[in-house]
């Protein structure tokens, strides 16, 4: 069985896969449930080497037993090297698993990187093969935002105050999509060499528009009147509704379980809503708010017409 080396996103720079830096010749299964993150890490391999190689994208619906013979098992002596990352590993055929499980070992000539984006099947029996070596990221815990903005401030190069930091972690949603786009966008707006400041920040979010946060704290402070009138105009906006009715989700299920914070030696903005809206609700009524959630995101993303007619009927509840 090949061994599995894990670790998490801010320790990439110094656990990353050599192996895989240089494309050094062999097959690699590599898992990360962020494709962002995934992006991030493609990008530490070597320049040099991904240029010297070809590196190139194949997606697993293109990989066939054909194929797999193709780029691997030549016994060309003069066949250039080569170096592959597979999209969607965990899609592979049967096939190709089977294949690969047989003749897999012979391989010459070729770098190829299989990236999953889950723990499927198909990962499950690569990590039982000796010749694939594995690495896998384990994603960040919801309490873990600092960490990873500051590990994301350091592959992007853009240096940010602690202040600053504090305020996206209080108005940016803590995923790694976010935080790329919004350090890219500090990046394009204000020199390298200039000092960011929280009010040069606050010009550049781009402002949902539907503010979660601001839903956030009406819903969890029972200000049921304001959450209804701040969302129902976007009760045709689908997408948006779907996603701001799963970050409702979490944001309740930290007020039902707040002591995510006890791991944290300073609490942001949003921990300290989070510690006092803890106390304005039972158990059995923050259960009750979350199985409403969870129903209202499944009908937003059926595009459901029951979606504006519950926001309304609650809305005239709250008056």
């Amino acid at each position: 069985m090949s061994s599995n080396q894990k670790f998490f996103p801010w320790d990439a720079i110094s656990h990353f896969p050599q192996e895989i830096k240089t494309l050094n010749e062999g097959m690699y299964a590599f898992l990360s449930p962020d494709p962002f993150l995934q992006k991030v890490f493609l990008n530490l391999i070597d320049p040099n080497r991904k240029e010297e190689l070809h590196l190139s994208a194949v997606h697993s619906f293109e990989i066939s037993v054909e194929w797999l013979e193709s780029h691997l098992m030549s016994l060309d002596l003069f066949q250039t090297k080569s170096a592959f990352f597979v999209l969607e590993s965990e899609k592979l055929s049967k096939a190709c698993l089977d294949y690969l499980e047989k003749k897999g070992e012979e391989s010459q000539n070729t770098a190829i990187i299989f990236l999953f984006l889950k723990k499927s099947d198909s990962y499950k029996k690569m990590l039982k093969l000796d010749f694939i070596q594995s690495f896998e990221v384990e994603p960040p815990r919801f309490w873990e935002g600092k960490k990873l903005l500051n590990f994301l401030c350091d592959v992007t190069g853009v240096r940010l105050s602690y202040e600053v930091q504090t305020f996206i972690l209080d108005h940016v949603e803590n995923t790694s999509a976010n935080f790329l786009n919004l350090l890219k966008n500090i990046a394009l707006t204000y020199p390298r060499d200039g000092k960011i400041n929280v009010e040069m920040v606050r010009e550049i979010i781009e402002v949902d528009k539907l503010d979660k946060f601001l839903l956030a704290t009406h819903l969890g402070n029972k200000e049921n009147k304001k959450f209804f009138q701040l969302i129902l105009p976007f009760k045709e906006d689908f997408d948006l509704l779907r996603e701001s009715f799963a970050f409702l989700q979490s944001h309740f299920l930290k007020i039902l379980d707040p002591t995510y914070m006890d791991k944290k030696s300073r609490l942001t903005k949003y921990d300290q809503q989070i510690k006092q809206q803890s106390g304005y609700f039972s158990q059995k009524e923050i259960e009750e708010i979350i199985d409403w959630l969870t129903i209202m995101e499944i009908e937003s993303k059926k595009k459901s017409s029951s979606v504006a007619h519950e926001l309304q009927r609650k809305l005239l509840c709250s008056f």
